[in-house]
Protein backbone atom coordinates (compact mmCIF):
# COMPACT_ATOMS: atom_id res chain seq x y z
CA UNK A 1 0.00 0.00 0.00
CA UNK A 2 2.60 2.43 0.86
CA UNK A 3 4.87 1.88 -2.49
CA UNK A 4 1.42 3.07 -4.76
CA UNK A 5 0.76 5.82 -2.34
CA UNK A 6 4.27 6.80 -2.58
CA UNK A 7 5.06 5.65 -6.11
CA UNK A 8 1.18 5.62 -7.58
CA UNK A 9 2.40 4.88 -11.63
CA UNK A 10 4.39 1.26 -10.11
CA UNK A 11 2.58 -1.94 -11.77
CA UNK A 12 0.72 -4.18 -9.31
CA UNK A 13 3.11 -6.91 -9.56
CA UNK A 14 6.71 -5.64 -10.51
CA UNK A 15 9.69 -8.15 -11.60
CA UNK A 16 12.88 -6.62 -10.45
CA UNK A 17 16.45 -8.27 -9.27
CA UNK A 18 16.46 -7.39 -5.20
CA UNK A 19 19.69 -4.13 -5.63
CA UNK A 20 16.35 -2.48 -7.69
CA UNK A 21 13.98 -3.72 -5.11
CA UNK A 22 16.50 -1.86 -2.95
CA UNK A 23 16.92 1.33 -4.62
CA UNK A 24 12.78 1.12 -5.05
CA UNK A 25 11.91 0.39 -1.67
CA UNK A 26 14.97 3.39 -0.74
CA UNK A 27 13.47 5.62 -2.76
CA UNK A 28 9.71 5.34 -1.13
CA UNK A 29 11.07 5.75 2.11
CA UNK A 30 12.49 8.68 1.33
CA UNK A 31 8.97 10.03 -0.08
CA UNK A 32 6.89 8.91 2.30
CA UNK A 33 9.48 10.63 4.92
CA UNK A 34 8.81 13.33 3.59
CA UNK A 35 5.52 13.56 3.29
CA UNK A 36 4.36 11.94 6.83
CA UNK A 37 7.53 12.86 8.77
CA UNK A 38 9.52 15.71 9.55
CA UNK A 39 10.27 18.75 7.50
CA UNK A 40 14.06 18.38 6.66
CA UNK A 41 14.41 15.15 7.91
CA UNK A 42 16.79 12.97 6.46
CA UNK A 43 16.49 9.09 6.20
CA UNK A 44 20.07 7.40 6.99
CA UNK A 45 18.55 4.27 7.23
CA UNK A 46 15.61 1.39 7.38
CA UNK A 47 14.43 -2.16 8.50
CA UNK A 48 11.11 -3.47 7.30
CA UNK A 49 9.58 -6.51 8.36
CA UNK A 50 6.73 -7.91 6.35
CA UNK A 51 3.82 -10.06 7.67
CA UNK A 52 3.64 -13.05 5.34
CA UNK A 53 0.49 -15.83 4.57
CA UNK A 54 2.42 -19.14 3.32
CA UNK A 55 0.33 -20.09 -0.09
CA UNK A 56 1.36 -23.87 0.69
CA UNK A 57 -0.05 -23.66 4.35
CA UNK A 58 -2.95 -21.68 4.46
CA UNK A 59 -3.65 -20.07 8.17
CA UNK A 60 0.07 -19.89 8.57
CA UNK A 61 2.10 -16.65 8.93
CA UNK A 62 5.72 -15.69 8.91
CA UNK A 63 7.83 -12.98 8.38
CA UNK A 64 10.66 -11.47 6.53
CA UNK A 65 13.01 -8.50 7.03
CA UNK A 66 15.18 -6.40 4.40
CA UNK A 67 16.89 -3.20 5.55
CA UNK A 68 18.74 0.08 3.89
CA UNK A 69 22.02 -1.59 1.84
CA UNK A 70 25.25 -0.93 4.32
CA UNK A 71 23.08 -0.72 7.10
CA UNK A 72 25.26 -2.37 9.72
CA UNK A 73 23.90 -5.08 12.24
CA UNK A 74 23.68 -3.39 15.29
CA UNK A 75 21.77 -0.59 13.75
CA UNK A 76 19.28 -2.92 12.14
CA UNK A 77 18.88 -4.34 15.59
CA UNK A 78 18.26 -0.84 17.05
CA UNK A 79 16.01 0.30 14.50
CA UNK A 80 13.77 -2.69 15.41
CA UNK A 81 14.52 -2.41 19.55
CA UNK A 82 13.50 0.86 18.96
CA UNK A 83 10.31 0.19 17.20
CA UNK A 84 8.97 -2.64 19.65
CA UNK A 85 9.59 -0.21 22.40
CA UNK A 86 7.32 2.55 21.04
CA UNK A 87 4.42 -0.02 19.70
CA UNK A 88 4.75 -0.97 23.74
CA UNK A 89 4.30 2.64 24.80
CA UNK A 90 1.67 3.16 21.81
CA UNK A 91 0.01 0.09 23.28
CA UNK A 92 0.04 1.23 27.32
CA UNK A 93 -1.00 4.81 26.35
CA UNK A 94 -3.92 3.34 24.55
CA UNK A 95 -5.06 0.91 26.97
CA UNK A 96 -4.25 3.83 29.75
CA UNK A 97 -6.72 6.44 27.95
CA UNK A 98 -9.14 4.11 26.89
CA UNK A 99 -8.87 3.52 23.52
CA UNK A 100 -7.70 -0.40 23.67
CA UNK A 101 -11.62 -1.08 23.42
Amino acid sequence: MVGHMVIPHLPERLTMDSTEAHKALDSAISTFSDIDGDAGALVTGWVLSVSVVHPSLPGSDGYFSSHSPGLPYHSQLGLHHSALEEMKITVMANHLNGRDK
